[in-house]
């Protein structure tokens, strides 16, 4: 990987560590997760960076994919578990990772034990031209044995410049002939644990879309004119609903008929399909032929 790429990585990672841990301070019994999101976010522009997606606050049994909405009311009570997932970019270069918090309690301490185990299970194993499969199968293992079950239909993912997910899928359980990992190349490794059913379906809600990287042509003009704004400002990378009211004032009535016009992308909200409750652990690595570099490690080491 060219050294200037790999300094990109290696500031992207750590903006987003440090942005993961001041959310994390932030979220306390009462906090509104409008207000926690919002600072996530102006803090990665204020080191430097931009948010390479919207800052994720999935609850309890949602496992991904919750942001807020514009105007939303959701606060963090005592017993909550917070997946915060933050990414940052530098000219496209990403940083994504998470850590799973307890607000005010220490019910499921040892369910978040379970996802932050399966990762560093997967970091030891990770190396060049190891089977995908090697690595889902590891994290598994890890993971039933402390009791839980891995998400089997989340997984982590290989990141290029301004592809959040590049084709590359990390797996947290083994059966499936992902391939191998090869040297020079950046990649998201997220598992997930619950006590529920072990897959996530639809929770709807969506607050986090994407443009499509193809050609478009739109013709009615509002449409026109918005689709043009959020193409210029977020390119193909996943952005906000709640970023787009400073270029209409109905941009949820615009996206969502967007949406149904295909031109863009809707996230729904993941969730447990049993309402198990979900901890999520991620770090982003650059797998290198001799070695293998956490890039988003924080200031505190976390």
């Amino acid at each position: 990987m060219d050294p200037e790429i790999m300094e990109k990585y290696r500031k992207a990672g750590k903006i987003a560590a440090n942005a993961r841990e001041y959310g994390i301070s932030l979220i306390k019994d009462g906090a509104l997760a409008y207000d926690v999101a919002e600072a996530i976010e102006e803090f990665i522009r204020e080191q430097g960076a931009k948010p390479a997606f919207p800052a994720n606050l999935s609850v309890n049994h949602e496992a991904a994919h919750y942001t807020p909405l514009y105007g939303d009311k959701r606060r963090f009570k005592t017993g909550d578990i917070v997946k915060v997932d933050v990414g940052a970019h530098i000219d496209g270069y990403i940083g994504d990772t998470s850590r799973t918090v307890e607000v005010g309690a220490n019910r499921y301490s040892r369910l978040i034990k379970a996802s932050e185990e399966g990762l560093n299970t997967a970091i030891e194993v990770i190396k060049s031209g190891i089977s995908l499969n090697e690595v889902g199968m590891s994290v598994e293992t890890v993971i039933k044995g402390m009791g839980y079950k891995p998400i089997q239909n989340l997984t982590g993912h290989s990141l290029e410049r301004y592809n959040l997910h590049s084709g590359l899928s990390v797996p947290s359980v083994s059966g499936m002939e992902y391939g191998r990992i090869p040297d020079g190349i950046a990649i998201a490794v997220e598992p997930f644990a619950t006590d529920g059913a072990g897959y996530v379906v639809s929770g709807g809600n969506p607050g986090i879309y994407r443009v499509y990287d193809v050609e478009i042509e739109v013709k009615e003009k509002r449409f026109k004119e918005f689709f043009e704004a959020i193409s210029s400002e977020f390119g193909t990378l996943p952005f906000a609903q709640r970023w787009c009211f400073e270029f209409d004032k109905k941009a949820d009535k615009l996206l969502k008929a967007l949406v149904r016009k295909g031109y863009i992308h809707s996230y729904d909200v993941l969730a447990d399909a049993r309402k198990g409750m979900v901890s999520q652990r991620e770090h982003t690595l650059i797998v290198l032929k001799d070695r293998v570099e956490i890039t988003t490690e924080a200031d505190n080491g976390l």
